[in-house]
């Protein structure tokens, strides 16, 4: 039962800071991309604006770390 909760508790919700970050990356990306002319573009920019999601994904999961104390990252 202890694993469940750690999961939740911990893994869980950085999965969904994770999962925040690549949606509002790829929602910026999106708009920037139906205003270019090229498919190349737009691409490139899709893939700018996943990799900007996954880094404020991965901040917004250190702060969250930082704010209940886990950052050591001490293994079990």
């Amino acid at each position: 039962m202890e694993i469940v909760r750690r999961f939740i508790r911990e893994d869980l919700i950085e999965l969904t800071c994770m999962m925040a970050g690549l949606m509002i990356g790829n929602h910026v990306a999106q708009r920037f991309s139906d205003r270019m002319d090229s498919s190349e573009i737009g691409f490139l920019l899709g893939l700018l604006g996943a990799a900007a999601g996954l880094l404020l994904g991965k901040w917004l999961q250190y702060r969250l770390r930082r704010w209940r104390g886990l950052h050591n990252d001490q293994p079990d």
